[in-house]
């Protein structure tokens, strides 16, 4: 992809390959009538700092590092706290099967209850299957870190699944 010569080259492709990830951060981040806004937001920063992609990480981890610190502006900009929202069924049709089960909305709604922002944001990486380089990357973080940190973190989702199993 030559985006020196054609900055379109890619980046409509890039977008439409990451429409799931982009639209999964902005479920998580934003309340339901904020998210068209986000996801606009999010592709705008794309195609700004398109030109600037060095390749130096997977283009999955460099689509979701800009999607995430634009979720987390906009939110900060918005004064809203990090929240799941319910799912649309427009865009569930855009998520993996298994965003649309019940075990792993219940799971979400545990992984919104952490208390650290990094922890949530940690745990998201993880289960979209991040590995754990690509999460240690992005968190600025060593990968025994993102291991120990993953670790504490399961933990503290099973002592809240036993404290609110029932309201799940």
């Amino acid at each position: 992809m030559d985006t020196e010569t054609d900055p379109h080259i890619g980046f409509t492709e890039m977008l439409q390959q990451y429409k799931g990830t982009l639209m999964g951060v902005c479920l998580y981040y934003a309340r339901e009538e904020d998210i068209d806004d986000l996801y606009q937001e999010m592709a705008c920063a794309l195609w700004e700092a398109w030109q600037r992609y060095k390749k130096k990480s997977g283009l999955r981890t460099w689509v979701t590092s800009v999607a995430v610190n634009v979720a987390m502006n906009y939110t900060r900009d918005k004064e809203k706290q990090p929240r799941m929202v319910p799912i649309d069924p427009a865009i569930a049709e855009m998520l993996a099967d298994e965003a649309t089960d019940l075990r792993y909305q219940r799971l979400y709604r545990l992984v919104d209850m952490l208390k650290e922002e990094d922890d949530r944001k940690l745990m998201l990486l993880y289960l979209d299957r991040y590995s754990l380089r690509e999460i240690a990357e992005l968190m600025n973080i060593s990968e025994g870190a993102a291991k120990t940190r993953l670790f504490r973190i399961r933990e503290k989702l099973k002592e809240l699944r036993a404290k609110y199993n029932d309201d799940l």
